[in-house]
């Protein structure tokens, strides 16, 4: 199992309170309503798949979430492909396929944890298996198209483990493993403290980094000691029965933690980063609500915190308890009072999700009689982000031994949906989740721009909090709007959108489910200004001179903006709101004098901006060398005259 870290804000909603006085449970109803409980589809059952733990991966390779389960009909595991298209399931799973190989009498018997993660980065998800009955641990590498034969790593003697998690204990790059050993049964009498029995282990395998998909040989960690203070030898701390993988004192050093199914408590074993742990801590509840042998445990953020908390459930008594973190790696075991939860029948395993997408983590626990009432399944917690959870709602499997619950989004909608093992009925039920989820309202922070000229295109930008199919709104008139990110939204404002001068409100719709109006941001309408000239260029030309290309700069140009010539109009470019360019024809170079050069604005605003005059010249003298007479009375002066544009002219004058 693994740490879940969600963080949302805390709000009130309704609770499950348990309070506990002289030993008498008091059950208080449910305060205010659910806000968003998840819903699920009735199951579908999948056969000769069941076993004592689900888990889910890409096994196979199409990157669609397949199910592994272990310890039923078969030596081995099994997996189930996932079924879809694209590389997105569509929630429905094929028949299984057995992999036996390295698995049997003599080799790996009693397959009861499993997990599936990549241990040799090769971006393929490999098997690990807890082998109860031939204490070892299983590797399965996965090479493609299917698992190696399994590898087997020993564990001591007597160990029996258990389950199996996984992590970066000496903060590398390649995966740990750890193992509960559930060990032989706690011994008659009592044994002195710091006892050697078999009971009280976890086992810490370390990834090789030189050969990555291999381990070392098993460290085994304590965890805890016998600590008796007026407590009998049954209510201490033994036989762990599953573990977690945390950092439950935010030191970025992994730790783990143990349900203890053979007392009344957890364990945690803070990690020193090196892949070394210290001896563990136990956490011991109150026994009065009945809430003994915990038998599974998961962790993840309960209550609005930094620090993940423990939720752990009791395999002989229909509830669950929650240790909340203290925000320093110890946990609290007589305050806060809430710290349980009721299932209809005895908890087989939990584990934490968020089931509604609300950012808050939410609880399954995997429930059933052990052979008493075929009325086994899965109980769904809506939590509340204050270390409680709402009133549970019962899934039936009709099994009288479900031993495993599964989290993850089969169906690819963005919803976690549910896998359950069935061990008795020998089935995988899945319940997709079908929660319709309440969109929140949107809100608007910005918008840019924030004004604009009237009747012309722009594209307006909206800041805020959003969801696909909300719409930005104009005066109330939605407008073709594009989903960029749920922090932002694009709309096309048109002509007939902004049609006058003054203030138009901008707001947010999104459509039910929930949803409904931001508040508004205010748009500024302007008018077009009127248009201002500073220079022309050039500021002469020549009659008869070709075509030339005259430059203005100023102000408040627009798209529309023209430039005029003696108030005819010229062909204008528009480069800038300060730069507009247009093409003089030689048609207006045939005769001496001034041209008015002026540029338009069209209304609604514009007008016509004030003139700078160009200059018509007939000729322009550009050089002109008199030589010394060489003899009196004639002399020969040549001229060279440019009459302007690119064909310059020479005249020669003789006096």
């Amino acid at each position: 199992m693994f740490y879940h870290p969600f963080h949302a804000t805390l709000r009130p909603r309704g609770r499950l309170l348990l309070l506990v006085s002289a030993g008498v449970i008091s059950v208080i109803a449910p305060m205010g309503t659910f806000a968003n409980p998840p819903s699920f589809a009735p199951m579908v059952n999948y056969s000769n798949a069941g076993g004592f733990d689900v888990t889910t991966a890409d096994v196979t390779g199409d990157n669609i979430l397949d199910l592994i389960t272990v310890g039923a009909s078969i030596y081995g595991f099994k997996v189930l492909p996932g079924n879809g298209t694209g590389g997105v399931g569509d929630g429905t799973f094929g028949s299984p396929q057995n992999y036996t190989s390295g698995f049997g009498p003599g080799l790996a018997v009693g397959q009861f944890g499993v997990i599936a993660r990549d241990f040799n980065n090769d971006l393929k998800q490999d098997i690990a298996i807890a082998n109860r009955y031939t204490e070892n641990v299983s590797i399965s590498i996965n090479n493609g198209s299917g698992c190696n034969t399994a590898v087997l790593y020993p564990l001591f003697a007597s160990s029996s483990p258990r389950a199996v998690t996984t992590g970066y204990f000496n903060n590398d790059s390649v995966l740990d493993l750890a193992v509960a050993d559930f060990g032989i049964a706690p011994p008659a009498v009592p044994p002195a403290i710091n006892d050697n029995s078999n009971s009280r282990w976890v086992s810490v395998l370390l990834g090789s980094t030189t050969t990555p998909g291999t381990f070392l040989p098993e460290i085994r960690y304590y965890i805890g000691p016998y600590t008796y203070g007026g407590l009998t030898e049954a209510e201490i701390g033994q036989q762990p029965h599953d573990i977690v993988a945390a950092d439950f004192n935010q030191d970025g050093k992994t730790d783990l933690a143990t349900a203890n199914v053979g007392g009344d408590d957890e364990s945690v074993l803070l990690g020193n980063g090196d892949g070394t742990f210290q001896t563990g801590v136990h956490y011991r509840k109150t026994s009065l609500l009945g809430c003994v042998s915990e038998a599974s445990i998961d962790a993840g953020n309960l209550n609005a915190g930094t620090y993940p908390d423990i939720v752990a459930g009791c395999s002989t008594s229909p509830r669950g308890k929650i240790l909340l973190n203290k925000d320093d790696g110890t946990f609290w075991t007589t305050s806060p009072p809430l710290a349980f939860f009721e299932t209809p029948y005895r908890v087989r395993d939990v584990k934490l999700g968020d089931l509604n997408n609300d950012g808050i983590l939410d609880l399954a626990a995997a429930v059933s009689e052990n052979g008493g009432v075929a009325q086994g399944g899965v109980s769904v917690f809506e939590g509340n982000n204050d270390g409680t959870f709402q009133i549970g709602t019962n899934y039936s499997t009709g099994d009288s031994y479900v031993t495993s619950v599964a989290l993850a989004d089969f169906n690819g909608d963005g919803l976690k949906d549910i896998a359950v093992a069935n061990l008795s009925l020998n089935t995988v039920s899945v319940f997709i989740n079908n929660f319709i989820q309440n969109h929140p309202v949107p809100t608007l922070s910005s918008i840019s721009p924030t004004s604009a000229y009237i009747e012309r295109s722009f594209t307006l930008t909206a800041i805020g909090t959003f969801v696909p199919g909300s719409v930005v709104k104009l005066n109330g008139d939605a407008l073709t709007t594009t989903f960029a990110s749920t922090t932002q939204l694009t709309a096309t404002v048109s002509p007939s959108d902004f049609t006058s001068a003054g203030s138009y409100a901008v707001t947010v719709f999104t459509p039910t489910p929930g949803g409904g109006t931001s508040d508004a941001q205010t748009l500024i309408a302007l008018n077009l200004p009127a248009p201002t000239l500073s220079s022309i260029s050039p500021t002469n030309a020549v009659v008869g001179a070709g075509a030339f290309t005259l430059t203005l700069t100023g102000t408040d140009f627009v798209g529309d903006s023209v430039i005029k010539w003696n108030g005819a109009s010229l062909t204008t470019t528009y480069n800038s709101s300060a730069q507009l360019t247009a093409t003089v024809p030689a048609s207006n170079l045939t005769s001496v004098g001034t041209a008015s050069i002026t540029v338009f604005t069209p209304g609604p605003g514009g007008g016509t901006s004030n003139a700078i005059n160009l200059t018509i010249s007939s000729d322009i003298p550009v050089s002109a060398d008199i030589p010394a007479l060489s003899s009196p009375g004639v002399m020969t002066l040549v001229v060279l005259l440019l009459l302007g544009g690119s064909a310059a002219a020479r005249r020669y004058r003789r006096w």
